[in-house]
C-alpha cells in the first residue's frame, strides 16, 4: 500500500510511545498497590476501605480506592479486590453502586466486599433516591430541583419527566436506579446479614448528599467456606489465570493483569514503512510484511486480540466500507485506539489513485461511532454494522498537490463482560488438545501442560493459548477451572501472587485468524495426542515446536530467541495484480484483476479502478502513434501517458511540469518574462518548472513531510519555506511590498485567504493562477478576486496523471496580457507540438 504520505507522523510517534510506555505505567501502578497493601497486612491496625473516594475524600484511619491515581489504591471495582479473605474490618461506599449494572458489575462488587470482609465487618452504603425523583414526576409541585438537581450538565429540564432522567442516567453515569427496599434486597442478596437503613453519619457521609440519598448498613455474621466450587467462581470474562492471594483460587478478570501484558500492535497495510514494534499486514510480500493476507476477507487476527491499530492509507483500498469497520472493531479488545487516515473526497487524494476503490470523508465516521447515534443506529439496523467506536479525535489535513486526509482517532466501544479478550506476554505458547478424546485424555495433558509453565522459573513471562477448536467454549473454560484448581491444591506446587502465568482459550472464527498470531506465537507445545489434522490445516508446520520434555528444559531466552518464518502462503489474484501493477507490467496486472473479479464478485458491481487504468497502459500506443501524423498523439507529446506511468506531472522528456490543466500550462507559458518575480502557495514540480524561467520562486509549503522531500531538489533561485498554520500560510505573502510579484498561484491550503492576501501583492499588470476554481469550497476566493476588478478565464481540461477534468482559472486586470508572445502557430511549448505545427509548419520549431 501506499504510505508515502506521513504528515501526521510526529502526533502519531506521541500515541505510539504511549502505547510503549503504558505497560510501564501500569506495572508501577501494580507495585504501589502490592506495596500498599502488604504494609496494610502487615500493621496490627484494622483496615477500613472507602470504595470511589475520588480525590476529594481522605478521611482519617481509611484507605481510600478508585479508578483515579489520587487514592491509596488504584483499582476498577470490575475486577477482583487484591485483599485476602476475612482481612478487612469495615468498608464504605458512597454514590457509587448506581454506576454499575446489576446484577452481573454489581454483584460481582458486592461479592467481593464480603468475601474480603472479617467475620462481624461492616459494609456502610449510600446511594441517591430515585423514589424522590419518581415521586417528583407524579406531583412536581413539592419538588426542588435546586436541592435535588445539583448536577447541572446532567439537569435539562423540558417537562417533569426530565426529574427522572436526571436520577436515572446522570449525563450517561448511572446504570441502576435505587429505593429504600430495592438496596435493602441487594445487599440481602450478597449474603449481607442485619441489613438495615441508617441515618446521616456526619462522620463520613457529605454533607452535600444528606438530601436525596438512602442509608444502609450490613454486617457479616459467617465465615466463608474454604472450598471454592466452580459454580462460585468470579466470572467477568472467559479467560483464566492463577493467583494465590492468600489461599485464593479462580478464573480472573484479565485486566488485573495488564500491568505485564504484552501490548499488540498491529499496522494494516504496512507496505515498506511499517512501525516499529508493530506486526506488519498487507496483501503484498515486503521485508517488513510480517503477514501476507487479502483483507477483502477475515481480519488476520481473533476476536478482541488487538490493543492498538494504524491503518494510514489503506481502508481505501477496500471496496466494502462496513465490512472493513466490522472486522477492525471485531479485533479490537475493549477500548482499544483505532488511528485511521484516509484520503477524502474533498480533495484530489481519493480518486487519483488507480487502486483506490472505496471513498471516504470526515462524515462518512459519522455512521459508526456513538456521538452520531441516530446515524450509527441506522447503519446497525439497516448496512450491517455490528459494532460501535467513540471518536477521540478527528480533523482534515491538507497535504501537497491538494490531497486532503482524514484522521480519525477512533476507540472501540466493546462491553468487558461479553469480551472474550486475550492477553499476550513476551513468550506465547500454544497447544492443539484433541477434542474428540476422551476427556480423562484431555485433563491429564492439561494438568501436565499447566503443571510444566507455573514451574518454570520465568512463568510470568508466559501465556499459554489453548486451541478449542471442536469445543464448547464454556466447557473448555470449566475443564481449565477444574485443572488449575487441582493444580492449586496439590502439595507440590506451590504458587508466587507476584509471578503467575496467563491461560487463554482460544476462540477461533477462522483459520485466517491464525497468520495474526504468527508473529506473537514463540512455540508449540506438541501433545502426545493432539489435533494433527487442524494444525497441518492452518499451516502451522514452520512455528517452532517443542516436546513437554523440551520445554521443561529449555531457559526462556532460547524460546524468546525462536525465529519467526512468516509462512509462504499461495497469494491472491488480486496480491499478485498489485505487485504486477507496481512492476508497470500492465498485460499481466490486467489478466490477474480479471481472475480476481471473478474471485470477488462484489468487484462486478462497483468496478476495479486499476484494472481500467492496467487496460489503458496496455495498450500498444507506439502502434497507435505510427497511424497518427509523426507527433501529433497529444497523449504522448504532452506527457499525459509518461504522467500516468509515473504517477506525477512530467512531460514528454520526463522534466516536470505544473499539476495546472494543460490548457492553462499552454496559455501561461508565453506570458511569462525571465525577470519575473513569481510567489507560490503550494510547492512542487510547479516550483522546478518556474525556477527554469524566472528569475525568483518564493514557494510556501505546509506539510513537513512533502518539504522534506522536495527540498533537497529546489535550485538556488527558488526560496522554499515550511508554514503549517493555516492563516501564517496565507498571511507570509504580507512580508513583501505590494506590488511586487508578477505572478502569483494560489494552491494549497487556505485558498480563500491566500486570494485575499494576493489582491495588494500583484502588480497591475501581472496575473493570478488560481487551481481547482471548479471546486465550491473556493467560490469564496473567486468572488474577492472578481470584485477587486479582475478579469477571468477558466481554463478546463485534463490534467498529468489523472483521466478527469479539472479547471485553473487565470486573473488580471491588464487586458495587454492576453497580446503578449507571439502567434499560436509560432508558439513553443513544453507539451509539445500542436497539430498544424507538425502537418502544416510555417517556421522551424
Amino acid at each position: 500500500m501506499n504510505l508515502d504520505d506521513k504528515a501526521n507522523l510526529a502526533q502519531y510517534s506521541e500515541w505510539k510511545q504511549e502505547v510503549l510506555h503504558k505497560q510501564d505505567f501500569l506495572q508501577k501502578i501494580s507495585d504501589r498497590n502490592n506495596h500498599v497493601i502488604a504494609n496494610l497486612l502487615s500493621e496490627s491496625k484494622p483496615i477500613k476501605l472507602e470504595l470511589g473516594a475520588g480525590k476529594e475524600r481522605q478521611l482519617e484511619g481509611w484507605t481510600t480506592i478508585d479508578i483515579s491515581g489520587d487514592c491509596d489504591l488504584v483499582l476498577d471495582l470490575r475486577n477482583p479486590l487484591m485483599f485476602p479473605d476475612e482481612s478487612v474490618t469495615e468498608i464504605y461506599s458512597s454514590y457509587v453502586l448506581e454506576h454499575f449494572l446489576y446484577p452481573y458489575q454489581m454483584a460481582g462488587i458486592l461479592n467481593e466486599c464480603y468475601r474480603i470482609l472479617k467475620k462481624g465487618g461492616i459494609f456502610s452504603v449510600c446511594v441517591p433516591n430515585a423514589r424522590i425523583y419518581i415521586e417528583a414526576y407524579l406531583n412536581k409541585e413539592k419538588f426542588d430541583p435546586e436541592r435535588y438537581c445539583q448536577f447541572k450538565p446532567a439537569y435539562h429540564y423540558n417537562s417533569p419527566i426530565d426529574y427522572i432522567n436526571y436520577i436515572a442516567y446522570m449525563a450517561g453515569n448511572h446504570l441502576h436506579l435505587f429505593d429504600e427496599d430495592n438496596l435493602v434486597s441487594v445487599l440481602s442478596q450478597a449474603g449481607f446479614n442485619n441489613v438495615r437503613l441508617r441515618d446521616f453519619d456526619s462522620s463520613i457521609d457529605l454533607e452535600s448528599r444528606r438530601d436525596g440519598s438512602i442509608y444502609a448498613i450490613a454486617e457479616k455474621t459467617s465465615s466463608i467456606s474454604i472450598g471454592v466450587h466452580k459454580e462460585e467462581m468470579f466470572i467477568s470474562r472467559k479467560t483464566i489465570e492463577i493467583s494465590n492471594r492468600e489461599q485464593e483460587i479462580g478464573t480472573m478478570d484479565n485486566s488485573e493483569s495488564l500491568a505485564s501484558s504484552k501490548f499488540i500492535c498491529v499496522d494494516l497495510g504496512c507496505g515498506t514503512h511499517k512501525e516499529e514494534g508493530f506486526i506488519g499486514v498487507d496483501v503484498i510480500a515486503g521485508d517488513q510484511v510480517d503477514v501476507i493476507t487479502d483483507l477483502n476477507g477475515h481480519f488476520p487476527f481473533p476476536d478482541s486480540s488487538v490493543d492498538f491499530i494504524k491503518a494510514h492509507d489503506f481502508i481505501e483500498h477496500l471496496p466494502d466500507r462496513i465490512h472493513t469497520m466490522n472486522e477492525i472493531w471485531r479485533i479490537c479488545k475493549p477500548d482499544a485506539i483505532i488511528d485511521i487516515s484516509v484520503p477524502s473526497t474533498d480533495g484530489r487524494g481519493a480518486f487519483q489513485d488507480p487502486t483506490h476503490v472505496s471513498f471516504w470523508n470526515i462524515n462518512s465516521f459519522m455512521y459508526y461511532c456513538q456521538e452520531f447515534p441516530l446515524y450509527l443506529a441506522g447503519c446497525q439496523s439497516h448496512y450491517g454494522f455490528k459494532g460501535e467506536f467513540s471518536i477521540v479525535s478527528i480533523e482534515e489535513k491538507q497535504s501537497a498537490h491538494q490531497v486532503i486526509h482524514v484522521h480519525a482517532v477512533l476507540k472501540a466501544i466493546k462491553s468487558e463482560e461479553n469480551s472474550y479478550q486475550l492477553n499476550f506476554k513476551d513468550i506465547n505458547l500454544i497447544i492443539f488438545p484433541d477434542w474428540n478424546q476422551s476427556i480423562n485424555i484431555i485433563f491429564e495433558q492439561m494438568i501436565n501442560v499447566c503443571q510444566a509453565i507455573i514451574d518454570h522459573p520465568q512463568n510470568s513471562d508466559i501465556t499459554l493459548l489453548i486451541n478449542t477448536q471442536n469445543t464448547n467454549i464454556e466447557d473448555a473454560q470449566f475443564l481449565l477451572a477444574d485443572v488449575l484448581m487441582n493444580l492449586y491444591y496439590d502439595q507440590k506446587t506451590e504458587i508466587n501472587n507476584d509471578k503467575f502465568p496467563e491461560f487463554n482459550l482460544l476462540n477461533i472464527n477462522s483459520t485466517d485468524e491464525y497468520k495474526g498470531l504468527l508473529p506473537i506465537l514463540s512455540s508449540r507445545i506438541v501433545l502426545e495426542d493432539e489435533n494433527k489434522e487442524f494444525i497441518n490445516q492452518i499451516g502451522l508446520e514452520q512455528l517452532p515446536s517443542s516436546t513437554l520434555e523440551e520445554f521443561k528444559n529449555a531457559s526462556i531466552a532460547i524460546l524468546d530467541k525462536l525465529p519467526y518464518i512468516p509462512l509462504q502462503k499461495k497469494e491472491s489474484s488480486l496480491s499478485k495484480a498489485y505487485q504486477k501493477f507496481a512492476e508497470q507490467k500492465f498485460v499481466e496486472a490486467v489478466e490477474l484483476f480479471r481472475q480476481a473479479v471473478i474471485e470477488n464478485p462484489h468487484f462486478a458491481n462497483s468496478g476495479l479502478i486499476p484494472l481500467a487504468h492496467s487496460l489503458i497502459l496496455t495498450l500498444d500506443w507506439q502502434e497507435i502513434s505510427r497511424n497518427l501524423p509523426t507527433g501529433i498523439n497529444y497523449l504522448e507529446t504532452s506527457g499525459w501517458l509518461n504522467s500516468l506511468y509515473l504517477g506525477k506531472p512530467v512531460n514528454q522528456e520526463a522534466k516536470p511540469i505544473p499539476w495546472y490543466t494543460y490548457p492553462a500550462i499552454e496559455f501561461i507559458e508565453n506570458k511569462i518574462n525571465t525577470n519575473f518575480r513569481v510567489f507560490e502557495y503550494g510547492s512542487g514540480n510547479s516550483s522546478l518548472w518556474w525556477s527554469e524561467r524566472v528569475t525568483q520562486v518564493i514557494s510556501m509549503e505546509s506539510d513537513a513531510n512533502w518539504f522534506e522531500y522536495i527540498k533537497k531538489n529546489m535550485p538556488s533561485n527558488v526560496e522554499l519555506y515550511l508554514i503549517e498554520d493555516d492563516l501564517e500560510y496565507a498571511s507570509a505573502i504580507n512580508q513583501y511590498e505590494d506590488h511586487y510579484f508578477d505572478v502569483i498561484i494560489v494552491d494549497g491550503i487556505n485558498r480563500n485567504q491566500c486570494a485575499e492576501f494576493a489582491l495588494s501583492k500583484i502588480k497591475d499588470q501581472g496575473f493570478i493562477i488560481f487551481d481547482n476554481t471548479d471546486d465550491h469550497r473556493y467560490a469564496e476566493g473567486v468572488k474577492k478576486l472578481l470584485e477587486s476588478g479582475f478579469i477571468r478565464i477558466d481554463f478546463y481540461g485534463m490534467i498529468p496523471s489523472y483521466l478527469y477534468k479539472n479547471c485553473t482559472s487565470i486573473f488580471f486586470k491588464d487586458i495587454k496580457l492576453l497580446s503578449r508572445g507571439g502567434l499560436p502557430s509560432e508558439k513553443r511549448s513544453c507539451l509539445g507540438r500542436s497539430c498544424f505545427q507538425i502537418t502544416s509548419p510555417v517556421i522551424a520549431i
